[in-house]
């Protein structure tokens, strides 16, 4: 409850330094509001008020395409005010039109050139958007700076400072960089273990059979758990999951297959250039998709969802700590337990590890004012896993 009214304050602030901005704001809440209540609308009247209102837009654009100084904040907020009263214009327009005949012959080309004019409004404002760079890197980006990295954190019952998190990832990295040499030692490669990781990243299916292979390494993953008797495995939740395939346009943020109810396949289609289908075959070879099937079906995501929509469910609540903490932590759970069988499988399972405690490092380094966007990125190179910078 505090956390909300700690953004909502916020929020209000920020919409106050935009207000001006919206003159035309009460009239179509107004108007929303009798809607919501069945009233029957003046239909003229209302298509004079939606044309002064679209008229006054217009002029408020020429000023604001003059306007300096708007920071992010007042932009971004006035974007999300501008969605909603997109939002009412429309609500007003599909609960009348059609039902109500004089609303249905005045309203529809006042309605549409007022709906255009905010959305060319909303094209304006994002125009102002301030570019914010901090190296010549070209990512764009402002840190949160320490005391909202505490606030957000106290909100999460995090018991932990930035700078301790911190400490933490590179305990558990350090971890990972001995865990690391013993398996490409094992792999006969002695400390060389970007070779060691090159020929797991080789090890790819040929096209068409990730499917099938993501299909055996999830029945590997339950059948070991049902060996040791880790958990119990809901029948509908073993049987209810499926497959999708991840669009190119989508891979090309994400290269990585994804999880929850379903299993979302990152591979490669025909109309990848050669690099592309490289990189998302390589990148989802069956030991690293090995970690990573139980993350994200049984007994990771896929059980989790199952089980927040049956049992406690006061307790489902957003938040990315609790969602991939009990992914994590079963993860480490099936590395104590010996589930990557092979050298290659402890790659693996290692890279996930260490990506996830540099991510950790970076971005609270980041938004720490710590590093700029090109540490952060030298940071997460492979190259750099094994020789990190001071944090």
């Amino acid at each position: 409850m505090n956390e909300k009214l700690r953004t909502s304050a916020k929020e209000g602030a920020e919409f106050e330094k935009v207000k001006a901005w919206f003159p035309f704001l009460p009239g179509i809440y107004a108007t929303e509001k009798l809607r919501s209540r069945g009233h029957e609308l003046d239909a003229e009247k209302l298509s004079r008020e939606y044309t002064a209102m679209t008229t006054q837009i217009k002029t408020l654009e020429e000023k604001l395409r003059t306007e300096r100084g708007l920071t992010l904040e007042s932009v971004t907020e006035a974007m999300g005010v501008i969605a909603n009263l997109k939002l009412s214009v429309q609500s007003v327009n599909e609960f009348y039109t059609g039902y109500d005949p004089l609303f249905t012959w005045w309203m529809p080309v006042p309605y549409k050139t007022l709906e255009d004019e905010l959305t060319n409004y909303s094209a304006v404002f994002k125009a102002k958007t301030p570019v914010v760079r901090t190296d010549k890197s070209g990512i764009a980006g402002i840190p949160a700076g320490r005391d909202e990295l505490i606030k957000q954190l106290q909100f999460e019952m995090i018991p932990y400072t930035p700078e301790e998190l911190i400490d933490i990832a590179n305990k558990e990295f350090a971890w990972c960089d001995k865990e690391m040499l013993k398996a490409s030692k094992d792999m006969g490669f002695g400390t060389d273990w970007k070779a060691a990781l090159e020929k797991v990243k080789n090890s790819y299916v040929p096209a068409g059979k990730q499917p099938e292979m993501i299909l055996g390494l999830y029945n590997e993953s339950v059948d070991f758990l049902k060996k040791y008797d880790l958990i119990t495995i809901p029948p509908i939740a073993d049987e209810t999951w499926g497959m999708e395939m991840m669009t190119p346009e989508r891979q090309l943020t994400n290269p990585f297959f994804l999880g929850g109810t379903n299993l979302s396949i990152s591979y490669p289609t025909n109309t990848m250039t050669e690099d592309e289908r490289l990189m998302s075959m390589r990148g989802n070879n069956p030991h690293l998709s090995r970690a990573t099937v139980h993350h994200e079906l049984i007994a990771g995501h896929t059980l989790q969802y199952y089980m927040q929509q049956r049992y406690r469910t006061y307790r489902d609540y957003p938040s990315g700590f609790w969602t991939e903490g009990w992914s994590l932590y079963w993860e480490l759970l099936l590395w104590d337990k010996k589930f990557p069988a092979s050298p290659e499988d402890r790659v693996g399972m290692l890279f996930w590890h260490m990506h996830r405690c540099a991510r950790i490092i970076f971005s609270l380094n980041y938004h720490l004012g710590k590093w700029t966007p090109q540490e952060c990125i030298r940071f997460i190179d492979q190259d750099n896993f094994l020789a990190r910078p001071d944090s």
